[in-house]
């Protein structure tokens, strides 16, 4: 618990290196176990980390060690507390809008079916969140230039991708009539 207290303090540092540290150090931790999740995320780690990302271009390395983070945040059984993790929303729609790195789309996704695989409430409060476009859109783009890009690489984005749109579908009946009415976007 000590190294918890002692990256999340070095969060507030000046020098972006450690902040990158920092976040590097927790997103381990946090992988770890969901009690070190539960630790991290009982001490604001979470909210610390989206407020720097909020700041920060999508193109940083920071933001990718960032979102690697929060997705390890994110995942684990039980789920985390949503109030704890709602905050991170924007930012995950802003990464899906913005970011050209595969990799961090791919864990903003991850940590999207994370969250979405509850209950109706969370997949409202996503589809609120307005991710609903910017997940569709990266659909669109991979299955559109599957030829031009690395396979393996586009599977690693799609996988999380249809799988939230899954977890989005198995909603409540209007949650379901969404997503097939956004997903009519998808044809091609």
């Amino acid at each position: 618990l000590g190294a918890i207290d002692g990256f999340i303090s070095l969060l507030s540092s000046n020098n972006k290196q450690v902040v990158g540290q920092a976040i590097w150090g927790l997103a381990n931790i946090a992988g770890d176990s969901t009690s070190n999740r539960d630790s991290i995320l009982n001490r604001g780690g979470f909210e610390l980390i989206v407020k720097i990302l909020e700041k920060t271009p999508t193109y940083s390395s920071l933001v990718s060690n960032g979102i690697w983070a929060l997705l390890n945040l994110c995942r684990g059984r039980p789920c985390p507390p949503f109030e704890r993790i709602r905050c991170s929303l924007p930012l995950f729609a802003r990464v899906l809008n913005e970011s050209d790195d595969n990799f961090v789309i791919a864990d903003a996704l991850w940590a999207l079916s994370h969250i979405s695989d509850g209950d109706e409430f969370r997949i409202q409060m996503i589809l609120d969140a307005g991710i609903m476009p910017h997940l569709l859109k990266a659909i669109r783009y991979l299955i559109l230039s599957f030829e031009l890009i690395n396979r393996s690489e586009a599977k690693s984005v799609l996988v999380p991708a249809v799988k939230t749109l899954g977890n989005i579908a198995a909603g409540s009946d209007n949650q379901t009539h969404v997503s097939i009415s956004y997903s009519d976007s998808l044809i091609i």
